[in-house]
């Protein structure tokens, strides 16, 4: 199984009937070994989450996937999870302003929400 990323220029059909690794073949895609490379090259380019396997036995299974810029205030919300237990709810066990309540349960609750 090799994941990587890959641009939405990347076109999978003349590929898709054969058992090959297809990450980091061309100038589309990149596999999680030269990640650091597309960091550079992909700068200003969607770029999307990608697998792929040469074996007919293997599977994938993804529970949740989120694309965010990681802005500082999923820093500081990422800071609170560590610091509150993951039994506890960190919205409710802060005390914060109601519209930022509300901002941070629309846009990290998977973050914030207790975790038991």
């Amino acid at each position: 199984m090799t994941v990587g990323i890959g641009t939405v220029y990347f076109d999978l059909h003349p590929l898709y009937y054969q058992m090959i690794a297809i990450l980091a073949k061309d100038d589309e895609t990149w596999s999680i070994l030269n990640t650091g490379i597309a960091c550079r090259e992909l700068k200003g380019k969607a770029f999307y989450t990608m697998a792929c396997s040469t074996s007919g036995h293997n599977g994938m299974l993804i529970l949740s996937l989120r694309s965010f810029p990681s802005l500082l205030h999923f820093l500081c919300c990422n800071k609170l999870r560590e610091l509150i237990p993951d039994d506890k709810d960190v919205v409710k066990e802060t005390s914060l302003l109601p519209g930022l309540k509300t901002f941070l349960e629309n846009r990290l609750d998977w973050l914030l929400k207790s975790r038991s």
